[in-house]
């Protein structure tokens, strides 16, 4: 007869908590993509999940507390995104070409991601725990791209218009615009002349020296 050492039942214990967790952050990601903040209720997360609403409160006490965990995994994909885009960066058009294509690489391997986007703005005005979570990671993201600007600038490599801080609080602004136009506007992420323009838009951004 086997025995189980308490390590092992300790671990056992956490890999089904872990489990029952990612069960339940996944469908709360799916569910308030598909229905939106006001149909994301707890039994349909539940449901969705295949748990009882009893161990889905035993992790999230709130509905709130819930959905900031779920956004701001959405919103960390796109902070991780600036170590791609800044790599290997020898000059203006490598750094748009990067960002371009990082984007795009988000939107195809994220299905969810725009739609989770939105939510996470709408959602943002009904609860502090998401606002917060939500402003903690869009600071992270500007910080990641203005530290990025700066060295790029200060190698030669860029020439911008305006000081890296704005500069990279104005490219999080466009990404923002992009997200929008891209869940109102079907098909638009599949147009690559509109993904040219902004790509020419960066590089006037990037190559035009101050005044």
């Amino acid at each position: 007869m086997t025995k189980h050492t308490g390590k092992s039942e300790g671990t056992e214990k956490q890999s089904a908590k872990d489990q029952s967790m990612h069960a339940i952050l996944t469908a709360a990601a799916q569910v308030l993509s598909e229905h939106g903040y006001a149909g994301t209720t707890i039994s349909r997360v539940a449901e969705t999940a295949g748990v009882s609403r009893g161990l889905l409160h035993y992790h999230f006490k709130t509905k709130e507390e819930m959905l900031a965990e779920v956004l701001q995994a959405n919103m960390e994909k796109s902070v991780a995104m600036t170590d791609t885009i800044f790599s290997d960066c020898k000059s203006a058009e490598s750094f748009a070409d990067n960002l371009i294509t990082a984007v795009k690489s988000l939107f195809d391997t994220n299905p969810q991601y725009l739609n989770l986007f939105l939510e996470g703005v709408v959602t943002a005005r009904h609860s502090d725990a998401v606002r917060r979570a939500l402003e903690s990671l869009y600071t992270s993201f500007r910080e990641s791209l203005k530290d990025g600007l700066s060295e790029m600038e200060r190698a030669g490599i860029i020439s911008p218009a305006i000081p890296p801080d704005g500069l990279a609080a104005l490219i999080a602004g466009m990404l923002d615009g992009i997200g929008i136009q891209f869940v109102t506007v079907p098909g638009l992420a599949q147009d690559e002349e509109n993904w040219n323009y902004r790509r020419k838009g960066l590089l006037v951004l990037l190559t035009t020296d101050r005044s």
